[in-house]
Order: C-alpha cells, then sequence, then structure tokens
C-alpha cells in the first residue's frame, strides 16, 4: 500500500523498499533514506516507542495531503453480511465526524496532536522565511542612513 501511495504521490523519487515498518524507519536513522512514508498508527507508535538507532532522532513529519486510505473492514466468511452491514454504515459515521472521535479517544497519539506536530512543522518553514526578511527590514534603516551620512557630511 505504501509503494502505491510513493508513487503516486512521489513518483520523482527513487523508491526503496523495506519490508517492515521499523526497517524504513531506522533506513532513515541511519541514514540510508532521506525519508519514509508511514501511516498515521505507524507515526504514533513510533513517537512513542522509538525503534533501535532512533532513540534520538529528530523527524521532520509531514502530511500528504490527499493520500489517504480508505477504512476497511475484515471478515470470515461465515460473517459477510455483518460485515457488509458495517460497511453500509461507514459513510455516516465519517460524515459526522464520530469516527474521527472515537478514533481519537483509543490513539496514543491523536488527530489533535497530530495536526498540532504538523502546525509546529508548518511554523518552522515560515520561521525560516520571516528570520532573513525581518534582518533585511532592520538593515534597511542602516543601510539608507550609512548612504545619506556622507552627503549631509557635504553640506
Amino acid at each position: 500500500m505504501m509503494s502505491i501511495v510513493a508513487q503516486t504521490f512521489l513518483s520523482r523519487s527513487r523508491l526503496l523498499v523495506k519490508l517492515r515498518r521499523t526497517d524504513a524507519i531506522q533506513a532513515v536513522c541511519a541514514g540510508e533514506a532521506r525519508g519514509a512514508i508511514v501511516e498515521g498508527r505507524v507515526l504514533d507508535s513510533l513517537l512513542l516507542s522509538r525503534p533501535p538507532g532512533c532513540e534520538t532522532a529528530r523527524f521532520n513529519i509531514s502530511a500528504l495531503t490527499g493520500a489517504t486510505t480508505p477504512p476497511g473492514i475484515i471478515a470470515v466468511p461465515e460473517r459477510k453480511a455483518v460485515a457488509n452491514e458495517l460497511r453500509s454504515g461507514l459513510p455516516e459515521l465519517v460524515a459526522d465526524a464520530y469516527l474521527a472521535r472515537k478514533l481519537d479517544e483509543w490513539s496514543p497519539f491523536s488527530a489533535e496532536g497530530a495536526r498540532s506536530v504538523w502546525a509546529q512543522q508548518e511554523a518552522n518553514a515560515r520561521s525560516k522565511i520571516y528570520r532573513p526578511v525581518l534582518a533585511l527590514i532592520a538593515l534597511l534603516p542602516l543601510v539608507l542612513g550609512w548612504l545619506a551620512w556622507p552627503s549631509k557630511a557635504d553640506h
């Protein structure tokens, strides 16, 4: 599933396929890979319990907008009717945000927490732009004063 997401959203990247999610994360920590695609629930687990070699790693977390997997229901053949009934109710649960609220109750790192991490990442990116701009704005009066000083001294 992650290969499909990678090919769809990161088609110009060179893919390194790892069979286990922890192997993908460890490849990032070891410098073997520049990034890894993981599902939100794996990210939850990763942030709470780091795999060996990643204990002190600082991750830059970015959401792939539009990269979602639809919820699924798995059942043994004898329970096909129950699975179909559950499946038919999913759109209603998603529409009224009931499903998201329930997932937040059970997730060790809630959707609100994930939004907070993403917001922090966006703020950091904006900060990288704003700092040089503010420095230029602060320097502008000094440069203008320096340019004006010789002409004032001549009069």
